[in-house]
């Protein structure tokens, strides 16, 4: 797995390589309602916007984790209250209940009514 691992970390190296030299020419990036324009090669702008939105889905998903561990937190603390509020019924055997009648069952629609006068 390391090796795997280490694999495709060259390949994206040589990648990112590659693509900064392709792009080093400058570009001018204009911050328009400001009134400051920055120059820099074309990769490290390029390199910037994929690092920002790589920051930003970060930051995405640990607010995402942080609010699911919260929400298992208070589901476990809500278990442990609910399983100490019923201790009785795990210690003390069930009590034996009466064998219910029999149902009486149903009239069989095939049959003829009697015929006692009802």
């Amino acid at each position: 797995m390391k090796i795997l691992r280490w694999t495709l970390f060259a390949v994206i190296a040589v990648a990112v390589l590659a693509f900064a030299i392709a792009n080093r020419g400058p570009v001018t990036v204009n911050l328009d309602p400001l009134p400051w324009a920055v120059e820099a090669p074309l990769y490290l702008v390029v390199l910037a916007g994929v690092l920002g939105g790589l920051v930003a889905a970060a930051l995405g998903g640990a607010l995402t984790a942080a609010r699911l561990r919260r929400r298992a937190r208070r589901a476990e603390r809500q278990m442990a209250r609910l399983t100490a509020a019923v201790p009785a019924r795990d210690a003390a055997p069930a009590a034996p209940t009466a064998p219910a009648e029999a149902p009486v069952p149903a009239p069989d629609p095939r049959t003829p009514p009697a015929l006692d006068g009802r």
